[in-house]
């Protein structure tokens, strides 16, 4: 399984009840989801109007984060607390960031990389959240940091596969 972002923190969620699975690959993942809740004033306005919008810096879209995700989370900490259930992988993982990811914070990749038992890590260089790609794409050649996105993953998918 891959995931970006948030999905990054979904693949370890399933990959931690799902022994079918294996291998996982994050790209750019969260480590929390709690952490990332909007605080204060931001909370209470998120959870009176249900909807919490977060600019994406790079596109400029207002991304809609709902109040029903809080509420299936405190209904389900445990099994949604990333790094508790990351420690009970027995998948092999690759973990990989960018070194100038402006959306998630590079000690997320650090903080999973000690959690999971079989996890290696490998950071591109000056990549950013989505490895250079943008919206519409629009070149004929992928940058450079999406080709290194794309290899590592393809090496780590095919490496002692039966």
């Amino acid at each position: 399984m891959i995931g970006h972002s948030r999905g990054g923190g979904i693949v370890y969620l399933k990959a931690a009840e799902d022994k079918r699975i294996q291998k996982v690959i994050s790209w750019s993942s969260v480590a929390d989801f709690k952490e990332r809740f909007p605080k204060g004033d931001d909370f209470e306005e998120w959870k009176g109007k249900g909807v919490y919008h977060v600019k994406n810096g790079r596109t400029g879209q207002m991304m809609p984060h709902y109040f029903q995700f809080f509420e299936d989370f405190q209904a389900n900490e445990k099994r949604l607390s990333i790094l508790e259930q990351a420690k009970n992988l027995q998948q092999t993982a690759l973990i990989v960031h960018g070194t100038s990811d402006e959306a998630v914070n590079l000690n997320d990749a650090n903080r999973l990389a000690e959690v999971i038992p079989n996890s290696e890590m490998y950071f591109i260089k000056d990549a950013n959240h989505v490895y250079g790609m943008k919206h519409p794409f629009e070149a004929s050649v992928l940058p450079k940091q999406t080709q290194d996105l794309i290899k590592v993953s393809v090496d780590f998918i095919l490496e002692n596969s039966n």
